[in-house]
């Protein structure tokens, strides 16, 4: 990727095989000159609101898919800087581009694959935003790893237009929950085969360590070296491999989908914080905002999100 000060305004992204085109723009002032929808927010506020502008037009879609994933459809998303656990695929559903930032390097973008633990920034203003999120159980998860640095992977769009279709329906709230797994597998499985190649045999201990953090969350890693017969370094190094973030991260990233998960019950916040594993509301609070761009009042607002479970 390219630096935005660096000023080209069409540069490609090496990938395996193929250079993928992206849009870059070389500052703020004129990625909003760019856009109506920029210029028209550009005067009346420094910081637009991360999400629920367009509510009353068209409420932001949750579609619970299972094993801590979900696709969200939203026609507004501006955040600075989020750092999700999942693993995601962003993509037009309507084909108008939507911009990615991380640190330096922006780009314009219609589809994307972005790897855990990505600290970027988001601008999809009246674009037909699907967040694809998939959760750190998913058989797919692993295999986001492959992302490159920093993190952001431009995808051929084409390649998704068998599901222009379910794209659309799922932005307009007309999928149930099967309808959305469907289409979320399908996504998936056409953004895994645009990854890069995976490198290497793949070590047949990887199993057995996906086996040991599914069934027991919070182990110990020096748990697992010994029942790996392996040092702690290399048990890191085989979990982190095996099932996509290191154990930390892992473990945290299941007490956010613990909350996630019951999120829409009557349960008091608190009360979700300390089942899921949080010290207090304002922790979960705390994480949720800095990995969605919202707080989870938000999700659970009816006016703002309507939820297909």
């Amino acid at each position: 990727m390219r630096r935005a000060s660096e000023g080209a305004e069409r540069a490609s992204v090496a990938h395996p095989g193929r250079d993928v085109p992206c849009d870059w723009i070389p500052d703020a002032r004129e990625r909003r000159d760019a856009c109506p929808s920029h210029a028209s927010l550009a005067a009346s506020a420094e910081a637009p609101p991360a999400y629920g502008v367009l509510s009353r037009a068209q409420k932001d879609l949750l579609y619970w898919v299972g094993r801590g994933s979900f696709l969200y459809a939203t026609p507004w998303a501006v955040t600075r800087k989020t750092v999700r656990h999942q693993a995601m695929l962003l993509i037009s559903a309507n084909r108008e581009p939507f911009e990615l930032s991380v640190g330096p390097w922006q780009g314009r973008f219609t589809a994307a694959a972005v790897a855990p633990l990505t600290p970027r920034g988001l601008d999809a203003r009246d674009v037909g935003l699907i967040s694809l999120h998939i959760g750190i159980r998913h058989p797919a998860f692993p295999d986001f790893r492959r992302v490159p640095r920093p993190g952001i992977l431009p995808l051929d769009r084409d390649a998704f237009r068998a599901f222009d279709a379910g794209l659309s329906r799922a932005h307009g709230g007309a999928l149930d929950r099967i309808e959305a797994q469907r289409l979320f597998e399908g996504l998936v499985s056409t953004t895994v085969r645009q990854l890069p190649p995976r490198r290497g045999a793949k070590d047949p201990r990887h199993e057995r360590a996906r086996a040991l953090v599914l069934d027991e969350p919070a182990i110990r890693l020096s748990e697992i070296a010994m029942r790996l017969e392996v040092s702690k370094t290399t048990a890191s190094r085989i979990v982190a491999d095996a099932v996509g973030l290191p154990l930390r991260a892992y473990q945290f990233g299941r007490k956010c989908e613990r909350v996630a998960a019951r999120l829409m019950n009557d349960a008091p916040l608190t009360q979700l914080a300390h089942e899921s594993g949080f010290t207090d509301s304002a922790h979960l609070t705390h994480a949720w905002q800095r990995s969605f761009g919202h707080p989870p009042s938000y999700t659970r607002d009816p006016r703002h999100v309507r939820v297909i479970a």
